[in-house]
């Protein structure tokens, strides 16, 4: 594929720590690996929802960090889910 990112990735904002550091170490083992998640793609004052669905569109895959924070978010859930589907 030819997108814009090679993963999106999704997870509760109460996991951001994990998650950085889970990119970091992500992209230090795969150089030039292009992930999006919401602290380098949506910028003060975007529409959230907007900036989610067409950063989906743009990605090769999808990765789920799901975490007791991550189930319990129903926003999450049937945000992506239904995006996804």
């Amino acid at each position: 594929m030819n997108n814009r990112y090679d993963v999106f990735i999704s997870y509760s904002r109460k996991d951001f720590c994990e998650v950085s550091a889970f990119v970091t170490q992500l992209q230090r083992f795969i150089p030039g690996l292009r992930c999006w998640f919401d602290l380098t793609g949506i910028e003060s004052g975007d529409e959230f929802g907007e900036k989610i669905v067409s950063a989906i569109d743009s990605s090769d895959h999808v990765l789920f960090m799901i975490s007791a924070q991550f189930k319990s978010s129903v926003f999450l859930w049937v945000k992506y889910l239904t995006i996804l589907m």
